[in-house]
C-alpha cells in the first residue's frame, strides 16, 4: 500500500509550502512539472466493443453476464445476455 502512494507522490508536480504553483510561470501558464492539459476523453463505443471483444475471446457465461449487467441500455447487453444464457444451458445438459 505504502508503494503505490510512494509512486503517486512521486509523480506529483512541486509545489510551494502554501499549496499554491511556483510563481515563475507567465500569467495564464503551467509551470513544467503541471499537467494542465489532459487527454480528450476516448470513444465510449469503441471502449464498450472492445470490453466485448475481450469477454469473447475469454468465453465465460460470467464474463458475458457481467457486460450485461455493466451496460444494460447497449445493444450488445442483449447478445451477451442470450450467450450467456446459452453457455449455462449447455453446461445444466
Amino acid at each position: 500500500m505504502l508503494g503505490l502512494l510512494a509512486a503517486a507522490c512521486a509523480n506529483e508536480a512541486p509545489v510551494a509550502a502554501t499549496g499554491e504553483p511556483p510563481r515563475s510561470a507567465a500569467k495564464g501558464e503551467m509551470p513544467a512539472g503541471f499537467a494542465g492539459v489532459m487527454a480528450p476523453p476516448g470513444d465510449a463505443e469503441e471502449a464498450i466493443r472492445s470490453e466485448f471483444a475481450h469477454i469473447e475471446a475469454q468465453g465465460t457465461a460470467e464474463g458475458y453476464t457481467v457486460f450485461a449487467l455493466r451496460h444494460p441500455d447497449h445493444p450488445l447487453a442483449k447478445e451477451a445476455e442470450r450467450r450467456a444464457s446459452a453457455m449455462k444451458a449447455r453446461k445444466r445438459d
